[in-house]
């Protein structure tokens, strides 16, 4: 089992009721921190809307690279982060090239929690495992009104969407926003939008 993200570019309306949904199903305060990010990239003069959290990758840099052993990852291939354990070493944040893992201050979370090492642990997405293991879809995915994005196991996605591609550099450029490696290995399958005929006007 390898729980993957999948998303259709063709289909997302950039409405943000998903980074919305995330944002209070997991009680993140407002902010910059943000567990799902959406956004419209520019290329080559065509438009591509991008709604992308952790990709929970198979070979995880993060991972790797956390020095507090503070990130772990499950039988089903969900990449997690316990929070009593992050040192802050920001180790996680330079190895991943997605730029995923977070560090909030102060004015977005104001209390420090019973068992925390320091005020602000990173966070990020947990592939709503709360859900996840009561049987149903992470958050982000049940409020997709478009029904531009899916998860299940990677296998059975790509079965699902054939038209779909693993996320790369090459189709994806504007989703590497880190600097760490990319050899991770994502699970995010993504439906290209198709590149629309430009009409100039005389």
């Amino acid at each position: 089992m390898r729980l993957t993200f999948y998303f259709d570019q063709s289909r997302c309306m950039s409405c943000n009721a998903c980074t919305v949904a995330c944002k209070d199903w997991n009680q993140v305060n407002p902010g910059a921190v943000r567990w799902r990010s959406q956004q419209t990239f520019e290329q080559a003069g065509q438009f591509y809307p991008l709604s992308m959290a952790c990709n929970h990758c198979a070979q995880p840099a993060c991972l790797t690279a956390c020095g507090a052993n503070a990130i772990s990852k499950r039988e089903d291939g969900v990449v997690v982060v316990d929070r009593s354990k992050c040192q802050s070493l920001t180790t996680c944040i330079e190895a991943c090239p997605f730029a995923v893992p977070k560090i909030a201050g102060d004015k977005q979370e104001p209390t420090q929690q019973e068992g925390w090492l320091l005020p602000h642990p990173m966070q990020k997405c947990d592939f709503c495992i709360d859900r996840v293991d009561n049987g149903d879809l992470p958050v982000c995915v049940a409020s997709c009104a478009a029904h531009a994005l899916d998860c299940g196991d990677y296998d059975a996605l790509m079965q699902k969407y054939p038209d779909a591609v693993p996320m790369n550099r090459e189709d994806f450029p504007y989703a590497y926003m880190g600097k760490g490696t990319e050899d991770t290995q994502p699970s995010f399958l993504i439906k290209k939008r198709s590149e629309q005929k430009i009409t100039k006007v005389k």
